[in-house]
């Protein structure tokens, strides 16, 4: 993850929250994580929150009973979750190294489970950060990670704004936050390419959610590098 994506995600930290109230626009991501992990997972199971933000994902499953581990390379965003944790359960941590030295730092044949809410598309090279966090993980363990999805049409809009901004702004100074997002979020896959680069990295796709959405739910499970199928099961 680029040093920019660091830099665009501690400028907005301190309205990251508010995304996550019901009004919000990341406010339905709190049921439909911990549905998905609730579905898999028993309650007391040890999940790794990679690039957890301010927090709200790995607080909405603690309440649910998991113990959770939420890291952030971006300081600002794990200083305000910080702030908010009162909890055992639920700790916070700034990842500190690179992404080939994940497992380095938060140890292997750790976690039941990963979690990545809209993370892969800020990664250079999504292969080396999956098979970190497949190490990091116990056999059978399972990664919940969401995605822009490339076949929707308002990503074809995305990417033109993208495009033109780049050729206006190639500095990509005075964009607004939304602008700059685009600009930074730039690994978008299709839905069959980042089954192939799970499985390359030792998951196994068993679920596409929300496979006509703007934002797809990939939930794969950890074979120890064994490839399978890439075509599981599809919910719309």
């Amino acid at each position: 993850m680029s040093t920019e994506v660091v830099r665009h995600f501690d400028r907005i930290a301190d309205r990251w929250q508010a995304k996550y109230f019901p009004s919000g626009s990341m406010g339905h991501r709190l049921a439909r994580f911990t549905g998905s992990v609730g579905e898999v997972l028993p309650r007391g199971a040890q999940l790794l929150d990679y690039g957890c933000g301010t927090g709200d994902i790995s607080f909405a499953l603690g309440d649910f009973g998991y113990r959770v581990l939420g890291v952030d390379r971006a300081s600002k965003m794990i200083e305000a979750a910080q702030i908010r944790s009162q909890r055992q359960d639920v700790r916070f941590e700034r990842v500190r190294c690179s992404d080939d030295e994940v497992a380095s730092q938060f140890g292997r044949n750790r976690f039941d489970g990963v979690v990545l809410s809209s993370v892969l598309e800020y990664v250079q090279v999504p292969a080396v950060l999956l098979r970190q966090l497949n190490e990091v993980c116990r056999d059978g363990a399972w990664l919940f990670a969401t995605a822009p999805n490339t076949r929707h049409p308002c990503r074809w809009a995305e990417a033109l704004v993208a495009r033109v901004d780049r050729r206006i702004h190639p500095d990509g100074s005075r964009l607004s936050p939304y602008r700059e997002y685009l600009r930074v979020s730039t690994t978008r896959y299709g839905l069959m390419k980042w089954c192939s680069v799970l499985r390359e990295s030792g998951w196994h796709v068993e679920q596409i959610v929300g496979r006509y959405a703007a934002l797809s739910m990939l939930i794969a499970k950890r074979l120890g590098g064994v490839p399978g199928s890439c075509y599981g099961q599809f919910s719309k």
